[in-house]
């Protein structure tokens, strides 16, 4: 990774934290959800699609390695957010709320994979 990676990573990541914060504050919140879960679902699938474009992007020759670091580094890497994910799921299984951890989590690790390889596709057609 060389200064111009770098740079590209950071911008990135100043980015997409920045539209991770504004999705938080404009997602819904639910009482029987752990807090925050509507808004890190959300930028988590959004995340994963985005990984999903810009890797097969990278694979196939059309993103050069900057741009790579920048969209699916640093932006798509700071805009999911697999902590608080950890925190939801810790605070369900306190509540004992198997049924909702469950799908908590098939929602944002399965459905990640889902919008990854959704992105991919999208990316490679």
């Amino acid at each position: 990774m060389n200064l111009l990676d770098t740079l590209g990573l950071a911008i990135g990541a100043a980015l997409g934290s920045m539209l991770r914060y504004a999705v938080a504050l404009k997602a819904p919140s639910r009482d029987d959800l752990p807090r925050g879960a509507v808004a890190t679902t959300t930028t988590n699938l959004a995340a994963s699609t985005v990984i999903g474009l810009a890797l097969q992007w990278w694979a196939s020759g059309t993103l050069a390695e900057p741009l790579y670091a920048l969209v699916g580094m640093g932006f798509a890497g700071s805009l999911g957010s697999w902590s608080a994910l950890a925190v939801g799921c810790a605070e369900l299984m306190h509540r004992r709320e198997w049924p909702m951890l469950s799908a908590y989590l098939a929602t944002n690790v399965l459905g990640g994979v889902i919008a990854a390889s959704v992105g991919w596709s999208v990316a490679s057609s």
